[in-house]
C-alpha cells in the first residue's frame, strides 16, 4: 500500500499518509558482478574508458536488479542511480579528508590535546594499505582506525603521548612509526 497509494494503517489501525515522503532504497546488488567483468580495455582515452566503465557498470548492475527483484516492485521505482566504483584518485582524496579531521580531533582532544604531522611515504603506505575497489571507503576508514588512531590512543593511554606534543608519522617498510618532533 506504501508504494501504489502512499498510505498505510500501522499496528494500532491508524492511518498514515505517504504522500509527501521520498523514500530511497539502497542496495549493493550488481556490485560485484561489475567489478568481475570489467578490465582495462588497452589504448582507449582514459576518458572514453571511463565513461565505458561507467555504462557497463551501470547495464550490469540493472540486469542483477531485474534478476533479484519482481518487475511489479521495480516498475514502482521512479529512478535508478548506480554509483561506481571509487579510484584511487578518489581515495587519495577520501584519505586526506579523514586524516585532516583525525587530526583535529586529537588537536582538540579535552585532556591531551596534540599535533599530527603526516610523511608522505606514511600517506602511501595507508592508501595502500586502504585502498580496496571492492569495499571502497568503508576499508580505507578502517585501515585508518586500526594503523592511524588505535595506535594513538594506546600512546595516549599509556601516558607516551602528553598535551602540546608533536608526533610526526612515517613510514619505515610497509608499517608506521610514530615519533616525537
Amino acid at each position: 500500500g506504501v508504494l501504489d497509494r502512499a498510505e498505510m494503517n500501522d499496528g494500532r489501525n491508524r492511518h498514515v499518509d505517504f504522500s509527501s515522503c521520498l523514500f530511497f532504497f539502497t542496495s549493493n546488488i550488481g556490485s560485484k558482478e561489475s567489478l568481475r567483468a570489467t578490465s582495462a580495455s588497452g589504448f582507449i582515452p582514459q576518458m572514453a574508458e571511463e565513461e565505458a566503465k561507467s555504462k557497463h557498470y551501470r547495464s550490469v548492475s540493472l540486469r542483477a536488479l531485474k534478476k533479484h527483484f519482481p518487475p511489479e516492485f521495480l516498475r514502482r521505482i521512479e529512478e535508478t542511480i548506480v554509483y561506481n566504483p571509487l579510484r584511487p584518485a578518489d581515495l587519495k582524496k577520501i584519505l586526506e579528508l579523514e586524516i585532516a579531521r583525525a587530526s583535529r580531533t586529537f588537536q582538540m582532544h579535552a585532556t591531551t590535546p596534540f599535533k599530527v604531522e603526516f610523511s608522505t611515504g606514511a600517506k602511501s603506505v595507508l592508501l595502500n594499505h586502504g585502498c580496496d575497489t571492492e569495499y571502497g571507503a568503508a576499508h580505507l576508514q578502517h585501515t585508518l582506525a586500526c594503523e592511524f588512531q588505535d595506535p594513538l590512543y594506546r600512546l595516549m593511554a599509556t601516558g607516551q603521548v602528553n598535551a602540546g606534543d608533536k608526533i610526526g608519522i612515517f613510514a619505515k617498510g610497509s608499517e608506521l612509526v610514530f615519533r616525537k618532533c
